[in-house]
This record gives structure tokens, C-alpha cells and sequence, in this order.
């Protein structure tokens, strides 16, 4: 026997339940820029909150409400977290696929209650579904999580834990109800320590899913404000700000190891031209398409960034002036190829500069980017000279 009332639970979590829910449907509305998968995490959860109010139901109101319409609405539920997290990922959600296998269960269902009554069976078919959908969940969000090591959040984290937990529980119950059948604990509201084992578990197992997923959203909204605060909203590049640290940690690591970096100073040509002739939003598209052809020049090791109006600055770490001069040029090069269409062309002018051990700053070495930039300029730009 049991101590607790398996109806009180279940009725305490659905007030856990919409309590969630309300919360992811706040952070929904109050992002300016929505997170995908959001509404359907919130939605998937009022869906929980409802079928905990049928399920509490039971016995109260017809079995087609407590039960198959219970059931229906937590699997739609699952679906529905299961299809934030795809469209999170930019994937679509196999909806035909996963509709057939809740109608199939749900005819089950329908024949376990009412044609051929047996808690057991219905029992089995119910976690099977669910525990299908929730460790398939669980699946996808960890393969995607080892793709992305580095940039895994802890509300991603948390969630693929949850899910993880909550399909167990759902494989357990399953496996007790086939292999050791319980007379005492043959419905929902059974008092037996199964019976409020697995409801408090589940219980639980849902709540956490729902935390996991505002802690996700919260997650990345922060990422997205970090972002923009260190990338040109723009180019997408880095900004000034995001930049300077990096130079300074490349200088004193050059002071220690005497290893060598070079830094590129850009300066497209004659762009004012190009925003009086053809408008600033032709500007805007020269300035994506340069920074865009610079990065697919640029190692991944190497940094760049937007210094200020049409000045870019990379920073070359384990590069000589020689090897530095090497890459300014090719920059020079694809910046001179073809042209998306409707963006003028243009050109562009660098300075390349090398860390020298006398350096006493950063700015000793920009201070020689500059020079150079200049001397290209002089020299007839669309050209690269160092210093």
C-alpha cells in the first residue's frame, strides 16, 4: 500500500504543470526575436498540463475523456517538444510518421478499454508509445549535442538528462507490467507503491523536461545578446571590441614565446563613391560581400573583424610579414573577382605589419599597419604593402 493518493499527485502536477507552462509562454512573449522551438515547447506543455487534469479525472468523467483522450493529448504533447527541438536544429518534424504510430496506439487503446477492458495491455501500449517518442527525443538532441561540444548550453544539457530519465521510467513501468503483472495496481489510481512509484516519477520526469526547456530558451537568448554585443551586426564579423582581447592576448604571447603574428589593415577603395553613386544600401551589400569573401580566404584560426566604417583589421597568429604580405594579396584578388549581382565592385588597399620584439603595444603594430595602408593607398590602391 501507499501512502500518497496517486490522484493528489497527479493533480499537484498539473498545477506544476501549467505553472511551467505559463513560464515558457512569458519567455515566448517577452524575446524580441523569438527562439525556435519555443512555441511548441510551450504548447507541448500546456498539452501535459491538460491531460494531468483528464488523467485526474479518472473515474470522474467518461473513459473516453480520462483515457483515450488522457493518452492522445500526452503523446501529442511529446510530439510537441520533440518538434521544437527539430525546428531548433532546423529540421522538420516527420509529422505523418509519427500521427500514424499515436493512431495505431490510440486504437489500442480504445480496444483495451472498451472492447476486450485490460489495464496491463493498454499500459503497455501507452509507454511503448511514450517511450518511443520521449528516448527518440532524447536521441536526437545528444547526437546534435556531440556535434556541437563546445557551444552546448546547460538548459541543453539539462533537458537531454530529463528526457533520458523520463523514457527510463516509461521502459520500466512497461517491463514491471509484462513481467511482473500486479493485481493491486491495475489502474491509474491504484494505491500500490508501483502505481505511485511510476506516477511520481513521471511526475517529476515532466517538470523537468519543462525546466530544461526554459533554461534552454534562456540559454539562447543570452548567447544571441553575447553575439551581438561582439559581432557587427552587419558583416556578421567581429567588432572592435571583440577583437582588442585577442591582440592583446596574441602580443603576450609573442613576448613569451617569441612566436610570430602579423595584422592586415583593410580599407576598401574609394567606397564613399560607391554610397553616393549607388546608395547606402548597395554599401551595406559591398561591405557584406567583402567580409564574406575575406573569411573564406582566412584560415579558421585567423580573426577578423569590422574596425570602424569600411576599415577591416585580421590578425594572423603564427605568420610572418612575408606570409602575411602572401595572404593580403590573395584578399586583394578575391576582392577583385566577380561580383554578386547588383553589388558594384570595388576594391581594396592593406597594410600588412608583423610583431617585432621591441613592440611595446598593440599599437606599434597597427601604428605600421597604418603606414603601410597608406603607402597602398598612395601606390594606386587594389594593392597590398607591408611595413
Amino acid at each position: 500500500m501507499s501512502l500518497v493518493d496517486p490522484r493528489t499527485l497527479i493533480l499537484m502536477a498539473s498545477l506544476l504543470g501549467a505553472l511551467m507552462a505559463l513560464v515558457l509562454e512569458l519567455l515566448r512573449r517577452s524575446i524580441p526575436e523569438p527562439v525556435p522551438g519555443l512555441r511548441e515547447w510551450a504548447q507541448g506543455t500546456w498539452l501535459a498540463f491538460g491531460a494531468a487534469i483528464l488523467f485526474g479525472l479518472r473515474g470522474r468523467v467518461p473513459d473516453l475523456l480520462s483515457v483515450t483522450l488522457a493518452n492522445a493529448t500526452l503523446s501529442t504533447a511529446f510530439l510537441l517538444h520533440l518538434a521544437g527541438t527539430r525546428r531548433f536544429f532546423g529540421e522538420p518534424m516527420p509529422w505523418h510518421a509519427w500521427l500514424a504510430a499515436l493512431a495505431a496506439a490510440m486504437a489500442a487503446v480504445v480496444w483495451f478499454t472498451h472492447v476486450e477492458p485490460s489495464f496491463r495491455h493498454r499500459l503497455v501500449v501507452v509507454v511503448a508509445l511514450f517511450a518511443t517518442i520521449v528516448l527518440h527525443h532524447a536521441q536526437f538532441l545528444g547526437r546534435h549535442l556531440r556535434g556541437a561540444a563546445r557551444r552546448r548550453g546547460v538548459g541543453q544539457s539539462f533537458t537531454l538528462v530529463a528526457l533520458a530519465l523520463l523514457g527510463l521510467v516509461f521502459v520500466g513501468r512497461g517491463l514491471h507490467a509484462v513481467a511482473v503483472p500486479a493485481p493491486q495496481a491495475d489502474h491509474l489510481l491504484a494505491t500500490h507503491w508501483v502505481q505511485t512509484a511510476y506516477t511520481a516519477s513521471y511526475t517529476v520526469g515532466i517538470l523537468m523536461i519543462a525546466l530544461g526547456f526554459a533554461l534552454w530558451a534562456s540559454d539562447s537568448v543570452r548567447e544571441r545578446f553575447e553575439h551581438q554585443a561582439m559581432h557587427d551586426p552587419l558583416t556578421h564579423a567581429r567588432n572592435r571590441r571583440a577583437l582588442q582581447p585577442l591582440l592583446d592576448h596574441e602580443l603576450e604571447r609573442s613576448r613569451r614565446y617569441g612566436r610570430p603574428f602579423s595584422l592586415l589593415l583593410m580599407d576598401l577603395d574609394h567606397f564613399k563613391a560607391v554610397n553616393d553613386r549607388h546608395g547606402h544600401a548597395a554599401g551595406d551589400a559591398v561591405l557584406r560581400q567583402f567580409a564574406r569573401r575575406v573569411q573564406a580566404t582566412l584560415r579558421p584560426s585567423d580573426a577578423f573583424a569590422r574596425w570602424g566604417g569600411e576599415e577591416f583589421v585580421a590578425l594572423l597568429p603564427e605568420t610572418s610579414l612575408d606570409d602575411g604580405l602572401v595572404t593580403a594579396r590573395r584578399i586583394v584578388a578575391a576582392t577583385a573577382g566577380a561580383d554578386d549581382p547588383g553589388v558594384p565592385p570595388v576594391t581594396v588597399s592593406v597594410g600588412v605589419a608583423a610583431w617585432r620584439p621591441d613592440d611595446r603595444s598593440i599599437d606599434d603594430v597597427l601604428r605600421r599597419a597604418d603606414e603601410a595602408l597608406y603607402r597602398a593607398k598612395r601606390g594606386g590602391r587594389a594593392r597590398a604593402e607591408a611595413a
